[in-house]
């Protein structure tokens, strides 16, 4: 695979809940400085697992499903500039986020993946639905 195909199987099995594939797809020393969410940042594989596991994705509950749609694309090297929208599932209810990241795979594998979006836009929705996100451990 190349660097986009990397990310984008990386994605699909993120959304798809696939959490042994996701893990598959990054290196040990994984980081994600999820930049909307400072507190909340990644820095290996094995918290990744945990995050995905056991604390719903970084979602305040369970999503019940999800997928993104790739507006644009521009890859150099394994340095890859991604600009999606994400859309998932919370208590009935579509949901979904414009977002652009940088992702940099290294041998085959995502080493880093930094998210930038309007997470007010995102709790917004969140509330519309009746969820109050506790930001204190995000923020």
């Amino acid at each position: 695979m190349n660097a986009l195909q990397t990310v984008e199987a990386f994605l699909d099995a993120y959304w798809s809940q696939d959490h042994d594939r996701t893990l598959s797809l990054v290196t040990e020393d994984f980081s994600w400085p999820n930049l909307a969410l400072p507190l909340s940042s990644i820095d290996s594989r094995a918290a990744l697992g945990e995050l995905l596991v056991h604390q719903n994705m970084g979602f305040p509950e369970p999503i019940e499903a999800g997928h993104h749609d790739t507006v644009n694309a521009l890859v150099d090297n394994g340095l890859v500039l991604h600009e999606r929208v994400d859309h998932w599932v919370l208590r009935g209810t579509a949901m979904n986020c414009p977002c652009c990241a940088v992702f940099q795979v290294v041998d085959g594998k995502v080493a880093l993946w930094r998210d930038y979006y309007d997470i007010g836009y995102v709790l917004r929705q969140f509330e519309s639905v009746g969820i109050k996100a506790d930001t204190s451990q995000w923020f």
